[in-house]
This record gives structure tokens, C-alpha cells and sequence, in this order.
């Protein structure tokens, strides 16, 4: 319910813990939910060169490339 705290809580984590994989996604979810959807698609890009087969991810990013009114990149 606190985005804002959540992201700069998991920026730390994931410079302290740069080798957990779900760092990065848990700070992408966090960006989404306060409204930085350009940060968090940029962020899931970089998740899912890492984790190809991440299928939460790949929700995650179609549903933030769907609110900044990307509708076809979502659905790929």
C-alpha cells in the first residue's frame, strides 16, 4: 500500500543482493503500482533477458506496456 517506501526499500535489496532474481521483479512490480510503468517495463525487459521463460514477468511487463497504452507490445 506504500509504493513509494517499497521502491527505495527493493533499490537497496537489489544493490546489496544483486545476484537474487526476484529483486529486480519485485521492484518492477513496485514502480507499477506508483505509477512509473516506463520505469518497471524498462526494469521487466532486463528481468526477462535473464529469466527468458519468467512467466510472471512477462504478465508483469504485458500489464505495464498495457497501461502506458502500449496495447500490442502487451499482447506479445
Amino acid at each position: 500500500g506504500r509504493p513509494d517506501e517499497a521502491v527505495a526499500y527493493l533499490r537497496r535489496y537489489t544493490e546489496a543482493v544483486p545476484d537474487d532474481p526476484t529483486g529486480p521483479f519485485q521492484l518492477a512490480l513496485a514502480l507499477a503500482a506508483g505509477g512509473q510503468a516506463a520505469d518497471a517495463v524498462e526494469l521487466l525487459q532486463r528481468v526477462l533477458k535473464r529469466t527468458p521463460d519468467d512467466a510472471p514477468a512477462h504478465n508483469a511487463l504485458g500489464l505495464a506496456q498495457a497501461s502506458l497504452g502500449r496495447q500490442d507490445d502487451a499482447v506479445h
